[in-house]
């Protein structure tokens, strides 16, 4: 039994915005908090992933569920079976961080009551068709005869070739140890350089998370500008036949190299099967087509022309759906994310983005 339920938007993994809502709030083991999809702490599919998972266990005895959004790593979620929870079914990604199943209604018990969720989650990436099979290059331009040592993320593979070669790996757990021996290699070069940028950064994570990106690159460029990127330069002198060196001991050897991660982002699971609306009309008939709350990602498309935004074509089946549903169900309110925003869209939607509704 729950003493509360708290529904959230869009955390797309950032650790201090999950953390913070858990403390602000002080969860504890008889709270339980929803999340709209674009959960994103099941997305990178790495040991990093993984161990912040287990940490959170440990530190939090609440419990997490969440609907799929267009942001999740759907192979490594399926992977996990489903099993029983509150009258429905859903996938233990840990002891108390669930996937909730497309199509599912869940009793979930309170001390006001039981209250009834139907949970639809998916959305279609409107960059489904460029992160498709694409290649993230996550070190760029390094090379014997200059020094361009950025850790970014570079879309276009085929630009990359004319300007680099590729060491490319397609394991994602190779990739990041890779990245944490270059990671090493610069700090050990840059030392308090490093410091100051981390301490922009810091300063970054406290502004909103809308203004962070803009925020930072304003503050390096404030900070340090030119003199940065000398003071930059002259500390990685010759630092480049030790990176080198890593780059051979993964079997490379050229004198211009990119880092390519062979891994696209986006998954046709992104958007819900037939099976998915057949689970649902089931599950809703079986209660009367009568519910508390509905969760979702994306909103019922008549919802989201009222809200004044254009449907994504590829959407249309599943905001259509939803839409069946709003007409077809008794409910009190449905909750989507999905579209950054927090706001009313009529008297019974609501788009939820960085603020935390009581349930």
């Amino acid at each position: 039994m729950f003493d509360r339920i708290l529904l959230t938007g869009d955390l797309h993994g950032i650790r201090e915005d999950l953390l913070g809502l858990l403390r602000a709030y002080r969860l504890g083991e008889r709270d339980l908090l929803l999340v709209t999809g674009d959960f994103g702490f099941v997305m990178r599919n790495t040991y990093r992933e993984e161990a912040f998972l287990d940490d959170l266990m440990r530190e939090f005895s609440c419990t997490i569920a969440f609907v799929l959004g267009n942001h999740e790593h759907y192979p490594r979620i399926y992977g996990y079976p489903t099993k029983p929870w509150c009258g429905g079914k859903a996938r233990f990604i840990r002891e108390r961080v669930i996937a909730l199943v497309n199509g599912e209604v869940y009793t979930i018990p309170t001390a006001e009551g039981d209250k009834t969720v139907f949970a639809m989650g998916g959305a279609a990436s409107t960059d489904r068709g460029f992160n498709q099979n694409r290649y993230a290059t996550l070190f760029y331009g390094v090379s014997r005869e200059r020094i361009s040592p950025f850790l970014v993320r570079r879309d276009a593979y085929d630009h990359q070739k004319k300007i680099a070669d590729a060491l490319v790996v397609t394991d994602r757990e190779d990739c990041y140890r890779l990245i944490d021996a270059i990671a090493a290699i610069l700090y050990r070069r840059l030392g308090g350089i490093l410091k100051r940028t981390f301490a922009c950064y810091d300063e970054c994570l406290t502004r909103d998370r809308d203004e962070r990106r803009s925020f930072f690159a304003e503050m390096i460029q404030k900070s340090f500008g030119e003199a940065y990127q000398k003071e930059v330069r002259e500390a990685l002198a010759g630092y480049r036949e030790e990176l080198f060196s890593l780059f051979a001991s993964f079997g490379y050897e050229g004198d211009t190299v990119a880092l390519v991660l062979k891994e696209g982002t986006w998954f046709r699971e992104e958007l819900p099967t037939g099976e998915d609306y057949r689970n649902a009309t089931a599950n809703l008939k079986r209660h009367g087509m009568a519910v508390d709350y509905i969760i979702s990602h994306t909103l019922p498309r008549e919802m989201i022309l009222r809200h004044g935004i254009t449907p994504y074509p590829v959407d249309a089946e599943l905001t259509g759906f939803l839409e069946w549903v709003m007409y077809e169900t008794d409910f009190k309110h449905h909750f989507g994310g999905h579209f950054h925003e927090d706001a009313a869209v009529g008297d019974k939607h609501t788009l939820v983005y960085r603020e935390v509704h009581v349930l």
